[in-house]
């Protein structure tokens, strides 16, 4: 049985640092740009027996001196464990970015709030 590894991370966010004064809005958006990251494929070939699968547990009868089969099952459990981390990673950057979008969108209504009030006369300033 021949299995195909890769890993591919998709949708990073990059963020523009605040500054103060006029561009504030312009330099604080954060924009998600989508990009790939991909690692070249490697295809797995046993000669004789199958590959092991990820099922969250290892057993190693002497730690001192793994065999092959004990090492290549801890390999295939940090390669399952790594693939939930990119996920996850993932997961948390979408989350941000809508993040970002609903504090922008704040933003821009605090700022008409306070130019309609001070077009109304309610408080000082100019609009």
């Amino acid at each position: 049985m021949s299995k195909q590894i890769s890993f591919t991370e998709t949708n990073l966010l990059q963020t523009t640092p605040a500054t103060s004064g006029a561009g504030q809005a312009e330099a604080a958006a954060a924009t998600a740009v989508a990009t790939t990251a991909t690692v070249a494929a490697i295809t797995v070939t046993p000669s004789t027996g199958e590959l092991p699968v990820a099922d969250g547990a290892i057993t190693v009868s002497n730690t001192a001196t793994p065999t092959v089969v004990e090492l290549l099952e801890y390999c295939t459990e940090l390669k399952a464990q790594n693939g939930a981390l990119i996920t996850d990673v993932s997961n948390l950057r979408a989350e941000n970015a809508q993040i970002v979008a609903d504090a922008e969108a704040i933003r821009v209504l605090l700022n008409q709030l306070r130019t309609d009030l001070v077009s109304l006369g309610a408080i000082k300033g100019s609009a």
